[in-house]
């Protein structure tokens, strides 16, 4: 990943929680955060979680009694950068408004059988 890319996409990750909160935070039914969870945890592109974003939207999660039977086990996408205990539950509609086609890119090279592609 180039350092401009870098530059551009810490300053814009912040999009996609607020995009999705300014729609109500609208969020998928339990089971398909379940199918979205499991195919994560076996996913090699887990990395810890963000220091920043993370946490807050944990509190957020937390607060709208969010939670899968794997959150204790989920962490951040190296590809896309999302906490994904929290992106499991956000409609398809609204992650593909604002992640980039090249982000789309990076996880389908980590896995083919993500639920993000």
């Amino acid at each position: 990943m180039n350092i401009l890319y870098r530059f551009w996409y810490k300053i814009r990750r912040p999009a996609g929680l607020i995009a999705w909160l300014g729609e109500g935070a609208k969020h998928v039914d339990q089971k398909e955060a379940e199918r979205r969870s499991k195919i994560c945890m076996g996913c090699p592109n887990m990395r810890p979680n963000d220091q920043i974003v993370g946490p807050t939207m944990m509190k957020i999660k937390s607060r709208m009694g969010l939670k899968t039977k794997y959150d204790d086990n989920l962490s951040t996408c190296r590809s896309c950068g999302c906490v994904i205990s929290a992106k499991i539950w956000t409609p398809y509609q609204t992650i593909k408004e604002w992640q980039p086609t090249y982000e789309t890119e990076l996880l389908r090279k980590a896995n083919p059988n993500c639920w993000q592609i």
